[in-house]
């Protein structure tokens, strides 16, 4: 706080990020002075790169891969940026499935950087951080980021089981495995929650997960409460997780899980109360009472 006729002097950080270049940022004040209650510090910095990119994108994209593409290779070209002549030095691809070459063209001013991904394809992105040094002082260290959209080996289909709580009836949810290629072999199927069960079967020459809540299922949990562990024996892909989510919790003050049968064990307790009971004492509660309205006059008998 500023108190009146007094001066302050403050610093200010800010984070450039990946910015390259000129760029800005403004900061409010807010004062208890009624013709100037707000006040907006610009704040205007230029962010020095070592390298200049051909094409300009800290990123290299290799788009959309489908797992029966051979290797892809791109070029990206690093000129001499804001501090002076560069001496690049690759120091990692950060990814054993990323491999790079630096190529020297003119000493200080241009190289060319190739930059390759080959199978056997990850299930699912790949991405990677190049380190570099450049040779620079005021810029000694400069990263490149890589990525890649691999089409998934095995994935689920949906890709997540919800779990409607408090129903009364039994219930299945079912998800089936999509392979990409030949289908690998399904070695076994199991569920984190012990009250719930877990089937593999075929259905149409598909591999199907079933899972099977019983009736009366209930949890405080929000969210994800449990996961689908299916293992494989296929190399890329020995396990896949299928979360469980629960929708219409019950509320904390009943955290146990219902198994079958455990509503009608606790109507034999006294003073329990059965989902149908409650929800007649909550029916009732909310009927309105209706009374005779009186006449104006009574009726006169003979």
């Amino acid at each position: 706080m500023i108190q009146p006729q007094q001066t302050e002097k403050f610093e200010i950080t800010m984070n450039a990020g990946i910015r390259r270049g000129p760029f800005n940022k403004k900061i409010s004040v807010t004062t208890n002075d009624r013709e100037h209650q707000s006040l907006q510090i610009e704040c205007v910095a230029n962010v020095k790169a070592a390298f200049a990119l051909e094409p300009p994108s800290d990123t290299i994209n290799f788009g959309s891969i489908r797992r029966s593409y051979p290797a892809q290779k791109q070029m990206v070209t690093i000129l001499r940026g804001d501090g002076g002549p560069i001496h690049p030095e690759l120091l990692s691809t950060g990814n054993p499935q990323v491999a790079a070459e630096l190529k020297e063209i003119e000493p200080g001013e241009k190289y060319e950087l190739e930059v390759g991904i080959a199978p056997p394809w990850p299930n699912g992105m790949l991405r990677s951080i190049m380190n570099f040094t450049t040779g620079v002082e005021q810029v000694p260290n400069q990263t490149l980021s890589v990525f890649a959209n691999i089409a998934p080996r095995l994935q689920a289909n949906p890709a997540r089981l919800t779990v409607r709580a408090g129903n009364a009836d039994e219930a299945e949810l079912v998800t089936r495995l999509m392979w990409d290629g030949d289908p690998g072999q399904v070695l076994e199927a199991t569920v984190s929650d012990a009250n719930l069960a877990v089937e593999l079967r075929e259905e149409g020459g598909e591999q199907v997960i079933a899972l099977h809540v019983p009736g009366g299922f209930s949890t405080a949990a929000r969210g994800n409460i449990c996961n689908v562990v299916v293992k494989t024996d296929d190399p890329i892909v020995p396990s896949l997780q299928i979360p469980v989510a629960v929708i219409n919790p019950t509320p904390s003050a009943t955290k146990t899980s219902l198994l079958p049968g455990a509503a009608a064990n606790s109507a034999s307790v006294p003073g329990a109360v059965t989902p149908s009971s409650a929800a007649r004492a909550t029916t009732s509660a909310r009927e309105p009472r209706i009374l005779p309205t009186p006449t104006s006059q009574p009726e006169k008998t003979q």
